[in-house]
């Protein structure tokens, strides 16, 4: 973790290349320190400057955890959070809906427009994510209609603290 976060992303893809296969080899690919594994793998990968190869990684975990911890899961949520940043960035909205919405959705669709419609759509779930996450300066960004995805984003946060940022987002694990 912190050789990525220290400016060392193509290091610390390595490590967690290998240390998936020791999870998976003792844990199992369905444990969920194997599914977090597989997370932080897709995220170094888009740091890295791979991002289509980052959201099929992301697709593929997103599948796997819906799979495993179900679709109201939190990690699971946040995991569809992660795929609709990566599709609004390469200029994908409508697979993002798409994913926005499948059940359970995770915010009604004319919320997740308002928030396509930010100045930045990535800068955007970023300010949702920290506001999500306590941050007040965030929270007053936020149009009003997105302060409640915000409050319901807290209460989700704080029920599961494993949960992982949106890929791009500076505070990744």
């Amino acid at each position: 973790y912190y050789t990525g976060e220290t400016g060392h992303p193509d290091t610390a893809l390595t490590l967690y290349q290998q240390l998936l296969d020791d999870r998976t080899r003792i844990l199992g690919p369905d444990h969920r320190n194997t599914l977090t594994i597989r997370g932080l793998i897709a995220y170094y990968t888009g740091e890295t400057g791979h991002p289509d190869t980052a959201l099929t990684l992301y697709q593929q975990f997103l599948d796997d955890h819906t799979r495993i911890l179900g679709p109201d899961h939190p990690d699971t949520l946040t995991t569809r959070q992660s795929v609709i940043a990566i599709l609004v960035d390469s200029d994908e909205p409508e697979h993002a809906l798409d994913i926005a919405l499948r059940e359970p959705p995770i915010m009604p669709a004319h919320l997740l427009i308002a928030l396509m419609r930010l100045p930045s759509a990535p800068t955007g779930f970023d300010v949702l994510w920290h506001a999500a996450h306590g941050d007040e300066e965030a929270y007053v960004r936020l149009p009003d209609e997105l302060k409640d995805v915000a409050a319901k984003l807290k209460t989700i946060v704080a029920e599961a603290p494993s949960v992982t940022p949106p890929a791009g987002t500076p505070t990744a694990p």
